[in-house]
């Protein structure tokens, strides 16, 4: 037995030639004998309008082919509504019984394979769909009038409403005699330019029809309170902070979350599945079949080695986006060989008689905020790289005791550098996040702060301070491609900063379903962490 996949495959694909056949034998002529049988037992007009309906149909059945290769519900449903229709337009379309008894193929298998077909679409309401016709129609009348108005000395047509309806209607489908009838070249543009126009408006209604069902709604207070408590007691992962930035979807199962972001028709996930080890897989399987019924393939970015390996049982891919730097605050000691450079940046700065302030993101006082906002937006401007907000940069400062920040201040109260440290694990673990300086900042303040903070987060039970990951490191990627990259994001820069501090080093990666996914991954993530 074929898999589904391919058996939507071989479903839309005969659903597109079911729009082609309509199309087909609506414009090829047909035999006179079986026309005068036709005209026998109905009127000629009728059968004439028969034709153009079923290049309608034909239109809406090969958009329709789409939907179905997405699983959508409403696809085949109307799939099932028009192929129904269509037997008897080519019943009264000059007998057609051939192309009758070829649609009955699809038409069959359609209803016997209906339980494939789960995607739900967007819940277009009576009010949209009077809204979306009411903006067609308005466009199209728009258009027409203004052409009609434009070349009115450069067409002969008859003056009777009847004949310039009728000349519409076919000059539209190309069926049947126009009574309108150009004298210049522009003129006769225009009149052949009517069926493109219409042709638009078509895949402008069908398109807001089968778009993917997305949640607008952000997440309730109750669903923020519980996805906070879930990120304090369970999370792994240095980015789980993140999921609290407001700017996300929440998915539940039991005991755990998924927080993502959804770009077109994929979902991006950011980090691992939060809450306890012994739920996780059976939340990953509810929310996978989740996102399936919503029409959305997911992304799983920035996700440990451990979530790797339970998403890759799936056959899914797997792939290292860079190293993330660890360093274990027991073992960090400034005078070994091996941070040499660190201990020149300490003493520097402690020469300059720096002063170090923390606070607690909850307490933060009006001056210092000030300093730390005015400092954020003048960092910000001299970046030449797209602002990047989905995995970093959390700002504004979240109102949390457990968020630190370190302030590094010159000897006469200027705000030389900001540093953030946002909580996981359950507070034994802390990700360096926000890293900004002035540009009259001394060469190696950044520095000093970093192993100023593991000293503080020591003395206060801290174990492990991650410094965040250096992208593309240590990949495989071509030199060409790498040096591109580094000369927008300075990659390369950043992971030698953190190579100072000779940390553990600790492999990400992405989740996806096929590599083939690949590029419209990448377009997804760039996207979510831009909007």
């Amino acid at each position: 037995m074929f898999p589904s996949s391919k058996i939507i495959a071989v479903l839309s694909f005969s659903i597109f030639l079911s729009g082609v056949i309509n199309i087909t034998s609506a414009i090829w002529s047909h035999a006179p004998d079986r026309i005068s049988l036709l005209i026998q037992y109905i009127p000629l007009i009728v059968s004439h309008t028969t034709r153009s309906l079923t290049i309608v149909l034909g239109i809406f059945l090969i958009f329709l082919s789409q939907g179905l290769l997405k699983r959508k519900y409403r696809a085949w449903l109307f799939s099932i509504g028009l192929l129904s229709i269509s037997l008897l337009l080519h019943a009264l379309n000059g007998l057609n019984w051939e192309e009758a008894l070829i649609l009955i193929f699809p038409l069959g298998i359609l209803i016997f394979y209906k339980d494939l077909f789960v995607v739900e679409s967007n819940r277009a309401t009576a009010k949209s769909r009077i809204k979306y016709l009411l903006l067609v129609l308005t466009f199209l009348s728009t258009y027409l009038f203004i052409g009609f108005l434009v070349f009115r000395d450069e067409l002969i047509y008859l003056p009777s409403a009847q004949g310039l309806v009728e000349s519409l209607v076919n000059l539209s489908t190309g069926l049947g005699n126009s009574y309108i009838f150009p004298i210049t070249d522009p003129a006769d543009w225009f009149l052949n330019s009517i069926k493109f126009v219409e042709l638009f408006a078509v895949i402008f209604s069908v398109s807001s029809i089968f778009a993917p069902l997305t949640d607008k709604l952000q997440p309730s207070e109750d669903e923020q309170f519980l996805a906070q408590n879930l990120v304090r007691l369970y999370s792994v992962n240095s980015v789980a902070y993140f999921s609290l930035s407001g700017d996300k979807k929440y998915f539940f199962h039991n005991n755990c979350f998924a927080a993502y972001k959804t770009a077109g028709d994929t979902a991006v996930v950011l980090g691992d599945i939060i809450g306890p080890d012994s739920e996780i897989q059976e939340s990953l399987n509810a929310f996978i079949k989740y996102v399936a019924i919503k029409g959305l393939t997911p992304v799983f970015f920035n996700i440990n080695e451990s979530m790797a390996q339970l998403i890759q049982n799936y056959g899914w891919k797997i792939m290292p986006i860079g190293l993330e730097a660890v360093l274990d605050t027991s073992l960090f000691d400034i005078s070994q060989p091996e941070l040499k450079s660190i201990r020149y940046s300490v003493n520097k700065i402690e020469k300059l008689d720096a002063a170090y302030k923390w606070f607690s993101a909850k307490d933060l006082p009006w001056e210092a905020l000030k300093d730390i906002e005015n400092l954020y937006h003048e960092w910000i401007g001299k970046k030449h790289a797209p602002k990047l907000k989905f995995s970093q940069n959390y700002y504004p400062l979240p109102v949390d005791e457990n968020v630190k920040i370190l302030a590094v201040y010159s000897p006469q109260g200027v705000l030389w550098a900001a540093l953030s440290f946002l909580p996981y694990q359950n507070g034994t673990s802390y990700s360096l996040d926000l890293m900004i300086r002035s540009k009259n900042t001394p060469y190696g303040a950044i520095a000093a702060g970093i192993a100023q903070s593991i000293d503080f987060m020591k003395e206060r039970g801290v174990k492990r301070i991650n410094l965040g990951l250096a992208p593309l490191a240590s990949i495989g990627m071509p030199k060409f491609l790498l040096h591109r990259l580094n000369t927008i994001y300075k990659y390369r820069s950043l992971y030698e900063f953190k190579k100072q501090f000779n940390p553990i080093w600790n492999k990400k990666y992405i989740a996806l379903p096929k590599y083939t996914g690949l590029p419209k991954a990448t377009l997804a993530i760039f996207r979510v962490h831009s909007a």
